[in-house]
C-alpha cells in the first residue's frame, strides 16, 4: 500500500497527483476530458481560490492544494483514512478517446479524420495534448495503484447527479453545488446548459455514439489503444 501511495504522491503530469480540500476531507483525482476544467473550478471555489480559465489547470499557477504538498507520511495516512473521501470520475474509454480527438485535433486540423488519427496513435504519434486521449488508467493515473484507496467513483455519463452525490457526501452541495454556475450564476454545477469556462462544445457524445454504432472495427482499434481503461473501467461504470 505504501508503494501505491507514492503513485498518488509523485507528479508525472498535471493531473497525476490529486487535489486536497482539507476542510471537507476530500481528495479528488482529476482527469483530462472527464469534466476536468469544471472540477478544477469547483475545487478552486472550495479552497477559496479565484479560478480563471487560463490558470486553472497548471499546478504551478492554479493555487490548488495537492497531496504532494503534505509530508509523505501525512499523505499516506490521509489516503488510508476512511473518514476522507477519495474520489475519481471515469468516462467510457471509447467516448473519451473520440472526444479528445474532436476537441484537440479536429477543431484545429480538420484534414485529419478520426481513422487517420487512430492510425497515427497506433504508430506511436506523440502530441503535446495526448493526455486528453491516452489511457485514464495507465497514462494519467495508475489505477491498479490508486483504486485501493478510492471510496467514491463517479460516472461522466451521470455527471450532474454523481457530482451532487459527491458534494452532499462531503457536506458541500448547498454552498458550492446547488447554485453559482452558468452564465447568470443561478444554476447548479453541471446542470443542463452549464458549461465550464473555457469548455468546448464539440458534440463529441453524439459523434462517438454514431461511431460505436457504425464503425465496429474502428472501435476495436480504439479499445486496443486504451486497453487498460477497457480492462478496468467497466467494473465501475457502464461503458
Amino acid at each position: 500500500m505504501r508503494t501505491n501511495a507514492r503513485t498518488c504522491y509523485v507528479r508525472r503530469g498535471w493531473d497525476s497527483v490529486p487535489v486536497v480540500v482539507e476542510q471537507y476531507r476530500l481528495i479528488f483525482f482529476t482527469t483530462p476530458k472527464v469534466a476536468c476544467t469544471g472540477f478544477k473550478q469547483l475545487l478552486s471555489r472550495m479552497l477559496g481560490v479565484n479560478e480563471t480559465k487560463t490558470s486553472v489547470h497548471n499546478p504551478k499557477t492554479n493555487k490548488l492544494t495537492y497531496l504532494s504538498a503534505y509530508p509523505f507520511e501525512t499523505a499516506y495516512a490521509m489516503l488510508r483514512n476512511n473518514s476522507w473521501t477519495k474520489a475519481i470520475f471515469f468516462r467510457s474509454p471509447v467516448k473519451r478517446f473520440v472526444s479528445g480527438y474532436y476537441d484537440k485535433i479536429q477543431r484545429t486540423a480538420p484534414e485529419i479524420d478520426l481513422a487517420t488519427f487512430v492510425s497515427k496513435v497506433e504508430h506511436g504519434w506523440h502530441h503535446k495534448l495526448e493526455v486528453h486521449w491516452k489511457s485514464q488508467c495507465e497514462y494519467v493515473h495508475k489505477c491498479d495503484a490508486i483504486l485501493p484507496f478510492i471510496n467514491f467513483i463517479g460516472d461522466f455519463d451521470n455527471l450532474s447527479n454523481d457530482t451532487r452525490r459527491l458534494l452532499e457526501r462531503v457536506g458541500a452541495w448547498e454552498e458550492y453545488g446547488r447554485t453559482g454556475w452558468g452564465d447568470d450564476g443561478g444554476k447548479c454545477i453541471f446542470c443542463r446548459g452549464v458549461r465550464a469556462a473555457g469548455g468546448h462544445a464539440t458534440n463529441s457524445t453524439s459523434r462517438s455514439q454514431g461511431i460505436l454504432a457504425s464503425q465496429p472495427d474502428l472501435v476495436r482499434r480504439i479499445k486496443l489503444l486504451v486497453s487498460e481503461d477497457v480492462r478496468i473501467i467497466p467494473r465501475y461504470i457502464r461503458t
